[in-house]
């Protein structure tokens, strides 16, 4: 896997992260009127932030020239088509759902986290959550362009230190309520 793949999948996980938020929305505490306005509005505003991330990774790694005509948003949208049936692309992106699901699962049903938490919070939540994946993303494609591999591998780990960090932290302020 390359580094234009590696930075897709991060870029997947700000994908993954937004369809377990709007499940998250939809169990939360509130109004049903304002679930129906929020979780809509959610997935365009951050469906806009995340395609300008994968414009941004793609315009790094040499895969698209701006400015973005439309066939240039065609052939985006075919690499990612094409490296997704790739099996490591597939395998990455099969995991990321299996993780954020059973986190989905054994923590904000299980737990029943949703009753201490309502739509607006929510909402910003993914933002603060993938601040750190999307720093790597950008630091990460002027390593892998600037610099050797093998020092863009250091962001992954760093990266994954802090996911890890802000995941336990995320769930132990659910334990106190």
């Amino acid at each position: 896997m390359g580094p234009y793949e590696i930075l897709l999948v991060y870029w997947a996980e700000s994908a993954v992260v937004g369809i377990y938020n709007a499940f998250r929305m939809a169990l939360a505490k509130g109004h049903i009127l304002t679930k129906l306005f929020f979780i809509p509005f959610f997935w365009f505003h951050y469906g806009m932030f995340t395609m300008g991330h994968l414009f941004f990774i793609s315009f790094l790694m040499g895969k698209m020239i701006l400015p973005f005509p439309i066939a240039s948003l065609t052939d985006v949208f075919s690499d990612i088509i094409g490296l997704m049936s790739l099996t490591e692309i597939g395998i990455s992106f099969a995991i990321l759902m299996a993780s954020h699901g059973y986190s989905f699962f054994a923590n904000y049903v299980g737990k029943k986290e949703y009753g201490s938490t309502n739509v607006m919070e929510l909402f910003t939540r993914p933002y603060r959550r993938i601040v750190v994946m999307h720093l790597t993303i950008i630091i990460g494609s002027f390593f892998f362009i600037f610099l050797p591999a093998a020092l863009g591998f250091i962001l992954i780990f760093v990266k994954l230190y802090f996911d890890v960090k802000l995941h336990l932290n995320e769930h132990k302020k659910y334990e106190n309520k």
